[in-house]
């Protein structure tokens, strides 16, 4: 394996990283769910139950996310931050940051978004993961998105955001006498 590939490998995982610490200060805003540091705004997902409803209502098709309780709160926080240049998305946050990139174009706002519940057929920067005999059900319609696998079937796993869960798979060695699946969604030698 060449040091570029792993200086890539690296600069990958240290991206998801971040986007992962700014996630989870997103979830620990309980009144608004977003996150503001330096030029990037982390906004996460569905987490009571006017997320529900707004995931219900206004996610789909045949929704308007511009509607949602969340989009109101970073379109309100991003008029009053212009220096905001990237977005990064969970789930319902997911959503929203793909809306506000259509909705200010000349901001030009780099995206980011994570297990998003959306219909798209381009690549960006978006990811989402398939378990061991499902992928993620509320971003299985992302066709353009970076599917990375994980080792599970919970689908709770399957639609979180964790750092170590989007890795190149080529790098990461398996022992040979693993027995691949565990009640613990763990590997474990046989």
């Amino acid at each position: 394996m060449s040091n570029q590939r792993n200086i890539g490998h690296f600069k990958k995982l240290t991206h998801h990283k971040e986007n992962t610490e700014g996630l989870k200060e997103a979830y620990k805003n309980r009144q608004t769910y977003l996150y503001l540091k330096d030029d990037t705004l982390y906004i996460g997902g569905t987490q009571n139950i006017r997320d529900v409803w707004d995931d219900v209502t206004k996610v789909p098709f045949y929704g308007d996310v511009r509607k949602s309780e969340r989009y109101k709160d970073a379109d309100e926080l991003l008029q009053k931050n212009p220096q905001v240049k990237k977005l990064v998305g969970h789930s319902l946050g997911g959503s929203v940051t793909l809306e506000l990139q259509k909705q200010y174009p000349e901001r030009n706002f780099e995206t980011t978004t994570y297990g998003a519940p959306v219909t798209a057929f381009g690549k960006g920067n978006r990811y989402r993961h398939s378990g061991i005999l499902i992928t993620d059900p509320i971003s299985m319609f992302d066709f353009g998105a970076t599917t990375y696998p994980i080792r599970s079937n919970n689908p709770l796993r399957i639609h979180g955001v964790d750092p170590s869960d989007y890795y190149d798979d080529i790098d990461v060695k398996v022992p040979y006498n693993v027995n691949r699946i565990s009640s613990n969604n763990q590997y474990r030698i046989a």
